[in-house]
């Protein structure tokens, strides 16, 4: 089955969390038997095209970008930016029957979400007011994890996501439409109330059954998502074995092994320190890739470790007042394990995991966060005197995960996170400055297989004989591809 994402970016009013929000979306949606097609500065056309190829196998539709009124904002051909009709363009791609979600990450999409339920779509979540881009970015992430990665109920996991974005937002609410704060917000100048919810998920009572689906209800079979190759080509493909993940596994084995043995450390008990690794690359050589394989990491007759996504993001803004993001850090870490506020120590106490014997992984995705003075000390903190304290009072297999994935040299997080691993080598780890993986070359993959690119493609992979792998039969750019992976890992293992 099939997703289109479609963001318009208009370089008069940009928003700069658009792109990530493209990346993040398409990787959580990525999974054997579901294909999500993005569109960069998409225009109505594109998004004509897509439906009429793909027809009742779209089943999500997610639109990032500026609204206003009925409408929502495209690029256009001829014109930079254009107003497009959400009625009109409601009509054109709901008429195949098979679109099931519909998410307009924008300003106050109520009416445009209208459109789209009068035309049949099952369900659709839109904004109630102006937001700004940060908070669009947060709030996709974080119900995309619970629908796609989760595989909860679509109203379970729009209901989970919403009272996380509160318990995370609700204290800096007021910052959600500051204009001094930030000037980037998903919406046109409009005179309209703010409501008290962000976010709303309505579902058309002719499908009132959709509240139950789960994610996994929309999937396939991978091999049915390779539609216009020969069987015999298909039998060739599955003989092949190559695993729907393989990109996880280019260049990365250096970073893999020493996650691996430092965590195998921490269950048998060699490793007495609590262990950070910080993961961050600029985008093109995708360190979030690096945290997918660790997500995967398992021990032969060793439990499955327990996996804790937490966000750091509501802690911003908390660091000049003393010590006052000790007690932030302990309160959040309270509210996905289990504890309860000690008076005396003017903090969240937790209670010790039992049994206690399987490792414990705590994933925190810092990509979102903007730079402070305040995250030094708070780093510093956590990977020192607080890391030992979750080791005495929530397990003594903790392993902490930090991702950040940027675009720019010079991010200010990364140079301190080297600066840890320095200071507290046998602690921290910091893996930077990583072996690229070729986007283009999974690009091709995603092209040749499934008639469909997974990440923008910039370059274009090429046989030894300079051809241009595009025009090749499919079977030859997958098999070239599958090659470059084996001699990427046999090159690292050597």
């Amino acid at each position: 089955m099939n997703a289109l994402l479609v963001f318009s970016y208009d370089t008069s009013n940009p928003l700069t969390k658009l792109k990530e929000e493209l990346g993040r979306v398409q990787s959580l949606l990525q999974t054997p038997g579901f294909v999500p097609a993005a569109r960069w500065q998409c225009d109505s056309e594109q998004i004509r095209q897509y439906f009429d190829d793909y027809k009742e196998k779209v089943r999500l539709f997610h639109f990032g970008g500026h609204a206003l009124g009925k409408h929502l904002q495209l690029n256009d051909s001829l014109e930079p930016m254009r107003l497009s009709f959400a009625d009109a363009l409601a009509a054109r791609i709901c008429q195949y029957g098979g679109l099931r979600l519909v998410f307009l990450n924008g300003c106050s999409t109520r009416n445009q979400a209208e459109a789209f339920l009068n035309h049949g779509v099952a369900a659709v979540i839109y904004t109630q007011q102006p937001l700004k881009d940060r908070y669009a970015l947060y709030f996709s992430r974080l119900f995309y994890q619970e629908f796609c990665r989760n595989n909860k109920p679509l109203q379970a996991a729009f209901n989970d996501t919403l009272t996380g974005f509160l318990a995370d937002n609700q204290a800096r609410k007021s910052d959600w439409l500051e204009p001094d704060l930030e000037a980037a917000r998903r919406g046109l100048v409009t005179g309209e109330e703010e409501e008290d919810v962000l976010y709303m998920l309505e579902i058309n009572p002719a499908h009132s059954g959709i509240t139950s689906e789960t994610f996994r209800d929309w999937q396939q079979p991978a091999t049915a998502a390779v539609t216009q190759i020969s069987q015999r080509e298909q039998a060739q493909v599955k003989s092949m074995g190559v695993d729907a993940n393989s990109y996880l596994l280019c260049n990365r084995r250096k970073e893999a092994d020493t996650f691996s043995t430092r965590a195998l450390g921490k269950i048998n008990g060699t490793e007495q320190d609590p262990l950070f690794f910080f993961i961050h690359d600029k985008d093109l050589n995708c360190p979030y890739e690096l945290g997918l394989r660790f997500k995967e990491y398992g021990v032969s007759n060793a439990l499955p470790p327990r996996w804790q996504e937490i966000e750091l993001e509501s802690l911003a803004g908390q660091f000049f007042d003393g010590d006052k993001y000790k007690l932030a850090l302990s309160e959040l870490y309270a509210r996905h394990f289990p504890g309860s506020f000690n008076a005396g120590l003017n903090r969240w106490v937790l209670q010790k995991l039992q049994p206690d014997n399987n490792l414990v992984i705590v994933y925190h995705d810092l990509s979102v966060l903007d730079w402070e003075g305040g995250w030094e000390a708070f780093f510093r903190f956590y990977t020192s005197e607080y890391a030992m304290q979750l080791s005495r009072e929530l397990s003594s297999r903790l392993v902490v995960i930090c991702l950040r994935e940027y675009y720019d040299d010079g991010d200010y997080f990364g140079t301190l996170f080297d600066q840890l691993a320095v200071e507290n080598a046998s602690k921290v780890a910091s893996f930077s400055q990583l072996p690229e993986i070729r986007k283009s070359d999974i690009g091709s993959w995603q092209k040749e297989v499934f008639q469909e690119t997974f990440f923008t493609v910039n370059e274009l992979f090429t046989a030894d004989d300079g051809q241009v792998l595009s025009t090749l039969p499919f079977i030859r750019a997958k098999q070239k591809l599958s090659d470059k992976i084996k001699e990427f890992n046999r090159t690292k293992a050597s």
